[in-house]
């Protein structure tokens, strides 16, 4: 890829789906798209609701509970691409008793559902790459007592992005 190339927004959504390019001609440069999605640019502040809903999910907890996030919400806060959306993807919940507790409360039709329209949601067709756990990177450390938010690193949001594409490229041809 060289400096000033245009990747189409088809190409792109083909590959990972988390991309929205701008420009006259619905494109961006290549190294614009290659800066602000492979390298952070974290938020100063979580935006309401995100920041409330968190905010009492930390309170629930009574120990450090980490939470491995993929998705709209990663690479909406940490990576700085504007991909609206209304819950937080988690691959999993540890420990597995503060799974439980959080999905009382925190799932599509929990009481933090109702109050803020969104939602925790456990995702079952990502396939994530091996070893990911080596390379989770800490959203917005410090900010919450117990929670600790781990985001996959972009290269592996994007392989995960990718190999689920793929599989339901599969499902469809079959």
């Amino acid at each position: 890829m060289t400096t000033g190339s245009a990747i189409s927004k088809p190409a792109i959504e083909v590959i990972t789906g988390f991309f929205e390019p701008t420009g006259a001609d619905n494109s961006k440069p290549a190294n614009e798209v290659i800066t602000g999605f492979f390298g952070p640019c974290p938020r100063d502040v979580i935006p309401e609701p995100w920041l409330s809903f968190l905010t009492e999910l930390d309170s629930i907890a009574t120990a450090t509970v980490r939470l491995n996030c993929i998705g709209g919400f990663v690479v909406t806060m940490l990576y700085g691409l504007d991909r609206p959306t209304g819950d937080v993807d988690v691959l999993e919940i540890a420990p597995r008793s503060a799974a439980d507790a959080f999905a009382r409360v925190a799932m599509l039709g929990g009481t933090l559902f109702r109050k803020y329209g969104i939602y925790l949601d456990f995702v079952t067709v990502a396939q994530p790459p091996f070893e990911y756990e080596s390379r989770l990177q800490e959203m917005f450390p410090g900010t919450f007592q117990h929670l600790r938010l781990m985001a996959l690193d972009p290269y592996d949001l994007a392989l995960a992005k990718l190999e689920r594409n793929i599989r339901q490229l599969g499902r469809i041809r079959a």
